[in-house]
């Protein structure tokens, strides 16, 4: 499962240390792969719904064949 909490305690990190203008964070390697996993997994959740998404919008799709006989100008009656 996702964990959004790891994610947001990052963003947390990085918007506060913006804030006090330091150039660099540092974190644990443990803590970095564990953000790497859960935006891997985030990322393959997205990328999941975004194909379910286009093979629904695939199958929705409705083809129209128009044919034209080259018709004339004469009149018909």
């Amino acid at each position: 499962m996702i964990s959004t909490q790891t994610l947001e305690e990052f963003v947390k990190k990085v918007r506060s240390a913006s804030r006090l203008r330091q150039k660099q964070i540092t974190i644990p390697i443990e803590e970095a792969e564990n953000i790497s996993y859960h935006l891997n997994l985030t990322l393959l959740k997205l990328v999941d719904k975004y194909q379910e998404a286009l093979a629904k919008k695939e199958a929705e799709v409705e083809v129209i064949t128009v044919s034209m006989d080259g018709g004339g100008f004469e009149e018909k009656r």
